[in-house]
């Protein structure tokens, strides 16, 4: 299986890159799940698991667990001007 060549890390969030099948414990959690809500406010779930080496599944569970609300699936269109946001 040929490796993705892996993006630079984002200028604004060092995001550490974790070994495979490495558990976070105690304040390292903490202290990741901080940057990871962090850093999601600006990335996607999928741009946020390529700079630190965790599957999706884990970082969706980081995320769910402090609470975020996710934002919608797919590109969403712009209002349209004089219309409220969701009406067609």
């Amino acid at each position: 299986m040929t490796e993705r060549p892996m993006r630079p890390p984002h200028p604004e969030t060092p995001l550490p890159k974790i070994k495979r099948r490495r558990r976070l414990t105690g304040e390292e959690a903490v202290t990741f799940s901080k940057k990871v809500v962090d850093a999601y406010a600006r990335m996607s779930i999928r741009a946020i698991c390529a700079e630190t080496g965790r599957s999706y599944g884990a970082i969706y569970r980081v995320l769910h667990g402090a609470g975020v609300t996710f934002r919608p699936r797919g590109y969403q269109h712009p209002p349209a001007p004089g219309k409220p946001h969701g009406e067609k």
